[in-house]
């Protein structure tokens, strides 16, 4: 599952959140991080990942 998102600042970025979504409890859930710049770059190694 991914999380895009833009901040008021106008870039784009986004991270994986299946892992965050299953290690905390629905309770507690609270993303943190802010991921990645969402580029063509970004994108590459994303399904690289998945793919692999």
């Amino acid at each position: 599952m991914l999380l895009v998102i833009r901040p008021s600042e106008g870039e784009i970025r986004w991270m994986d959140v299946r892992e965050a979504l299953r290690r905390e409890s629905p309770a507690a859930r609270q993303l943190v991080s802010v991921g990645q710049r969402f580029d063509v770059m970004a994108v590459r190694g994303w399904r690289e990942r998945a793919l692999a």
